[in-house]
């Protein structure tokens, strides 16, 4: 697959966005409705809208929605590492030995 960076004629903002999205693992619809959980007050539609200029690179990649990735990517870290943790404590550290059938 070819790095987002390499395409030809992409700005640095468009690259950045496409690479934070990818990171992020999510398709456009889970974004845009993260985003409306996350407080944005526009419908999803027009969310949907940005993201695709600021994707297609006709629009540039603004604070507030490089604010909005920031915090989904700090809020998808931390529940990893809850998960993680949560995991790491229910389960036993090494698989205990089965007693010899007789």
């Amino acid at each position: 697959m070819k790095q987002q960076e390499d395409v030809p004629g992409l700005s640095k903002d468009a690259a950045a966005f496409r690479a934070k999205q990818e990171k992020l693992e999510m398709t456009m619809a889970e974004l845009v409705r993260t985003m409306i959980s996350y407080g944005d007050n526009r419908s999803a539609e027009v969310i949907r809208r940005n993201l695709q200029r600021v994707s297609a690179d006709t629009t540039r990649y603004p604070g507030e929605l490089r604010a909005m990735m920031g915090r989904i990517t700090r809020t998808k870290k931390q529940r990893m590492r809850k998960a993680e943790a949560t995991r790491a404590a229910t389960m036993p550290a090494w698989p205990r030995a089965r007693p010899p059938r007789d």
